[in-house]
């Protein structure tokens, strides 16, 4: 990314303050998310010494998701957006903090840890459920039609820019000051989040759909819609359809450097950093490579899905953490690319009126592939090793995305004009 595009980016943050809050409301969110997420898994590991139940913290963090995700594609498009990632953050909070309690007598004399770790993880992930497709929903609401693919990339690489800050700060932290602190954090970033949305200015409901009719309904005219719609329902695969080897990959990262290893709290965190650095700069860059237009945006997704898996055969193979980061690195790169470009695709190919259902069931169906993968490789890992699983993965990753990339080619041609 030169200056000059970077440049671009900073000065829409400069400009659109209501953007500037939604963007900083994921970002503080997310790194909370991922100051959590890292000492959770090293506890549970620690209070089980299971790769099953290891992964079982990710799966956790996916499957209710998919559950409520439809339910909060509809509420995106019919409740008030604004009041849908108030409420459902300052709840988080609350959630979040129970996590405190693991430690308590209780708790701790009736073997409940993992169980509380689990429920507050999943009451967690419930509520991403409610607040992601809301939040994706409003972008076109708060910035100019020219200014979306910026705000989309922008949008979509908090994730990966907490995932890679809060992922290493938080194995740190946990290290240095226990686990409670990155508890803390985490509470905290909620309630900072629900303040920054609560002073978004711009009324994120403009195209609230009038019609009558039970959600199951709406939920039908959204399928029906994608159905007609070849480029959506592409897209739409594109996601679901690599999560089953990147979800299933990133559950066993934790048991890579925790067993592999040898690593601790700190070796968590680094190899998720490296996820989430590769995450967060990917796609600004390739989309710089391929040209910045739509079409070669949009055609480069399923490349970007086999560097992945190419990727990956240097993590299965790395004799250190430090080349295991550096091959998660470059994998994630590309996996960061595949779900911004996917995602600015569904900016661009669905109507406004539909777009929080197209959001909530992208998020739902990413999230079932997902937790079936962390499920199903989280039990292999149990007979098998971790180094041979990533192996596999890797393999399968390469021929789907070349595969997706064949398919799907023609549905780019039109249109394509810079952005």
């Amino acid at each position: 990314m030169t200056a000059r595009t970077g440049g671009r980016y900073l000065r829409l943050l400069a400009d659109n303050a209501d953007f500037r809050r939604l963007y900083l409301a994921r970002l503080v969110s997310f790194g909370g998310d991922w100051f959590l997420l890292v000492p959770m898994l090293s506890l549970v590991h620690d209070l089980s010494r299971s790769p099953f139940l290891t992964a079982a913290v990710l799966t956790a963090n996916t499957l209710p998701a998919f559950l409520l995700s439809p339910i909060g594609g509809v509420l995106a498009d019919r409740v008030n957006r604004k009041k849908i990632i108030v409420w459902s953050s300052l709840v988080a909070a609350g959630a979040s903090s129970t996590i405190l309690f693991v430690d308590s007598s209780f708790i701790r004399d009736n073997g409940l840890g993992v169980t509380l770790v689990l429920g507050a993880m999943s009451i967690l992930a419930a509520l991403s459920a409610l607040i992601t497709p809301a939040s994706s929903a409003s972008l076109p609401v708060i910035v100019k039609p020219a200014e979306l693919g910026d705000a989309s990339f922008l949008l979509e690489s908090t994730w990966g820019t907490m995932a890679a800050v809060g992922a290493a700060l938080g194995g740190v932290v946990a290290t240095l000051f226990g686990r409670r602190a990155a508890v803390a954090v985490d509470v905290t970033s909620f309630l900072v989040a629900a303040t920054l949305i609560w002073r978004v200015r711009t009324n994120l409901s403009p195209h609230k759909e009038r019609a009558s009719g039970e959600p199951p309904a709406r939920l039908r005219s959204a399928f029906t819609y994608i159905a007609q719609k070849p480029t959506v329902a592409a897209l739409l695969t594109s996601k679901a359809g690599f999560a089953i080897f990147g979800g299933g990959a990133v559950a066993l990262l934790p048991v890579l450097a925790l067993d592999s290893f040898g690593a601790g709290d700190d070796g968590v965190g680094w190899l998720l950093a490296a996820r989430g650095i590769g995450v967060v700069i990917g796609p600004f860059i390739i989309r710089r490579m391929v040209g910045g237009t739509d079409r070669a945006v949009l055609t480069s997704i399923g490349a970007c899905m086999a560097f992945w898996g190419l990727s990956y055969l240097g993590t299965a193979t790395a004799p250190s953490l430090l080349l295991a980061a550096a091959a998660v690195f470059l994998g994630h790169a590309g996996a960061g690319s595949q779900w911004s470009f996917s995602s600015y695709g569904l900016q661009l190919y669905t109507d406004n009126s539909i777009k929080g259902r197209i959001f909530g069931l992208d998020f739902a169906a990413v999230t079932l592939t997902s937790t079936m993968s962390q499920l199903l490789f989280g039990w292999l890992a149990t007979s098998y090793s971790v180094r041979s699983i990533f192996f596999g993965l890797a393999l399968a990753a390469i021929v789907f995305g070349l595969v997706w990339r064949r398919v799907t080619t023609r549905y780019w041609n039109e249109p394509a004009h810079a952005i």
